[in-house]
């Protein structure tokens, strides 16, 4: 930082464990329709335990935060984890020794007596790489949309619940792509629905980002489409579908994290824009404001670099130089990052690798022009 320049962000250490190796894994940071902030992780060396911690209000002060580990007294779960806030509360999948358990709590999630748990894939896996990445999401009537894999490594499968989905016979699925279009299988993936239609992207063992797609009745094999859109080896993927109706993806390439956006036919691989905005980085997350503008949180790409950044598009988003870099004082993010955008467009991250930590403007009646004028670069 810049001497006499005071960081325009306000950090928050939740957890703490190890000073010297990354201990926390996937995290996700979750605002709800009241405001109110949900920080959610699971921990790789302590047991592998699974944390929470919650935030009403005025959450860039530390004793505004409630913490808990559901999972204090055994081992939780791997490191890959998937989120969904509904109007019954959270509904949490983890996987835990190639199995995926789901954690359901329904408010006071601070309190372990508050989450219950379930079963309801026995085998499967939620992603390769020993990190969180984005597989559930839910629609607008509360139906749970889920993309996993039967075995690490294995085929990727669609699966959809709209009740009582911590019973195994509630989910229906599908398996959407045995071989892959790019030839490799999917590693890790990203969904995204709207109007009863899903999303997916996939990043792949060998090479390919991979786009798949159905507009409706999407536990018919016949309504899947998939096409490569990117021949870059990558991970992390990151999408959001904005009400504008486009798409829009981040990914972590083997040397730089790429953007990539399509607005229509996106089943043609010729419609979708591609470009480098930043490094290589550890994780990446992607969200949007209330304009349909893209945000991009990252974490660093290794130990001895493990700065983060929040990068923000002025202007024509497929150009690199639209991309604007601002970077993030007083975190460690050797490790995993997720972004939330509040009511006013304002961006909030939580981070996780040596520690978890909570990150948000000091002052959020400033627009990002005035918080990133004397720091941010191009």
């Amino acid at each position: 930082m810049h001497p006499g320049v005071v960081s325009p962000f306000a950090v928050v250490t939740l957890q703490t464990l190890a000073t010297d190796y990354a201990t926390w894994l996937g995290v996700d940071l979750v605002i709800d329709q009241a405001g109110e902030e949900h920080v959610l992780g699971v921990n790789f060396d302590d047991f592998h335990r699974f944390f929470y911690a919650g935030c009403p209000q005025l959450c860039q002060q530390s004793g505004r935060w409630l913490v808990g580990v559901p999972d204090s007294t055994s081992y939780c779960c791997d490191a890959n984890q998937g989120v969904a806030l509904t109007s019954t509360g959270f509904t949490v999948l983890v996987e835990i020794n190639r199995s995926i358990q789901l954690k359901a709590c329904p408010g006071d999630c601070f309190k372990p007596s508050s989450w219950t748990e379930s079963t309801p894939f026995p085998s499967g896996s939620l992603g390769y790489f020993p990190r969180h990445s984005h597989p559930l999401t839910v629609d607008s009537a509360g139906t749970l949309h889920l993309v996993y894999h039967l075995a690490q490594g294995g085929a990727l499968w669609y699966a959809e619940c709209a009740a009582a989905c911590g019973d195994s016979a509630s989910w229906q699925r599908l398996e959407i792509d045995p071989d892959s279009a790019s030839g490799s299988l999917v590693a890790d993936a990203a969904i995204a629905t709207r109007h009863g239609q899903v999303r997916v992207i996939g990043t792949t063992f060998n090479g390919g980002v991979e786009y798949l797609a159905c507009p409706g009745g999407c536990l018919a094999a016949a309504s899947w489409s998939s096409t490569v859109i990117d021949t870059t080896k990558a991970q992390s993927p990151s999408l959001v579908w904005g009400s504008d109706s486009v798409l829009r993806v981040a990914y972590v390439g083997t040397s730089a994290t790429r953007f990539a956006t399509c607005a229509n036919r996106c089943d043609t691989a010729a419609n979708w824009s591609a470009v480098t905005i930043a490094p290589y980085q550890s994780d990446v997350s992607l969200a949007l404001d209330s304009a349909n503008r893209p945000w991009l949180a990252a974490a660093g790409g290794n130990f001895n670099d493990g700065a983060v950044t929040l990068l923000h598009c002025e202007g024509d988003c497929t150009q690199s130089p639209s991309w604007v870099t601002q970077p993030v004082d007083s975190v460690t993010g050797w490790g995993w990052i997720s972004l939330a955008m509040d009511a006013a467009g304002q961006p909030h991250m939580a981070v996780s690798g040596l520690r978890v930590q909570y990150v948000q403007l000091r002052d959020t009646t400033l627009a990002p022009s005035e918080w990133c004028a004397t720091r941010c670069s191009h």
